[in-house]
């Protein structure tokens, strides 16, 4: 399977919804820069709580291994709320959405179990 950043559809689904999201966690909890005006008209919005260049890829596994986007949303508000050092939000967001994961993969075992019973 490819890097979502080699399906350009994916790339723009992805960006479309996450950076929202992720901007607007940041700015709700003070961590926003200034946005910057490029020569070419494009506004760039900064955060103090940064992500790696790979964050797309990691976003589209998340949603690729059955992770629904509420919960990712709530990863990332959880990442903002927590006392980490800035550059170790992502990191704890990535967490957060692991665990959540196992959660669903356990949750999902324990019904494959229950109807074993039966």
């Amino acid at each position: 399977m490819g890097s979502a950043t080699s399906n350009p559809d994916l790339t723009k689904n992805v960006c479309g919804w996450f950076k929202p999201i992720w901007y607007g966690a940041a700015d709700a909890a003070g961590y926003k820069e200034p946005a910057t005006l490029m020569d070419t008209g494009e506004l760039v919005l900064k955060t103090i709580a940064p992500r790696p260049d790979n964050w797309i890829d990691t976003v589209a596994a998340f949603l690729a291994a059955g992770l629904p986007k509420q919960l990712i949303e709530r990863a990332v508000t959880a990442a903002m709320d927590v006392p980490v050092p800035h550059d170790a939000r992502w990191r704890y967001f990535c967490g957060y959405c692991c665990a959540e994961l196992r959660e669903l993969r356990r949750i999902a075992q324990d019904v494959l179990n229950a109807e074993e019973m039966i």
